[in-house]
């Protein structure tokens, strides 16, 4: 956020009251403000990039979440949410996860947090070649891992024709969801012809409009 932006933003906070775009009477309004940030803002107060007068309007009940490589014992618990969280999206029968894969995902750093573990947990419901989840499903970066761990193998007993059906069916129930099951939005955003769409959709048993 610009220095401009900030000070527009404390006036709201300091007057209750905001200028719609094209009116010319100041408008009261009633509102909480929540913010989230992964800078230290304190360090940019002192650097002169962000106000320290928006930094105390805002504030007034910090709470200071620790990244998830320093707190492990949260894994376990986000892994088995994330994994029924994300068979319901991609309609796909809700796997097992092996212990060994949990202890990969424990021994790994997560520079991209809980995002991060979400992403990864997303692939391998779509990539796993079977019922259940191992360490060899999660591709993790060979830089954030421990020199023992086993990183970019390919899953054992792979078949890549039903390896790579997985990931189009994944990828395609994906792209309907987030066009609203519009098979035209959903085509273009995977950068296919309708016709393409319409043949895929009908070949996995999905469903579009």
């Amino acid at each position: 956020m610009s220095l401009n932006l900030q000070a527009k933003l404390l006036r709201v906070l300091t007057d209750g009251l905001i200028l719609r775009v094209g009116a010319t009477t100041p408008r009261a309004v009633d509102v909480r403000i929540i913010v989230a940030t992964h800078r230290n803002l304190r360090e940019r107060v002192a650097a002169g990039q962000f106000r320290e007068d928006l930094y105390y309007r805002l504030a007034v009940v910090p709470l200071d979440v620790p990244p998830l490589r320093e707190r492990r014992g949260d894994i376990p618990v986000l892994v088995d949410y994330l994994l029924k969280e994300t068979s319901r999206e991609l309609k796909v029968p809700l796997r097992e996860i092996e212990p060994e894969a949990i202890a990969k995902l424990r021994d790994y750093e997560f520079p991209g947090n809980v995002r991060e573990l979400r992403n990864l947990v997303e692939r391998a419901n779509i990539l796993a070649p079977g019922p259940r989840i191992g360490a060899d499903d999660f591709f993790l970066h060979p830089a954030e891992q421990k020199p023992t761990a086993a990183a970019g193998e390919l899953p054992a007993g792979l078949e890549l024709p039903k390896y790579l059906e997985q990931i189009e069916r994944g990828l395609i129930t994906k792209a309907l969801r987030e066009a609203g099951g519009v098979q035209a939005e959903a085509a273009r955003r995977l950068g296919i012809s309708r016709s393409d769409i319409a043949y895929k959709i009908k070949k996995y048993g999905l469903s579009g409009s």
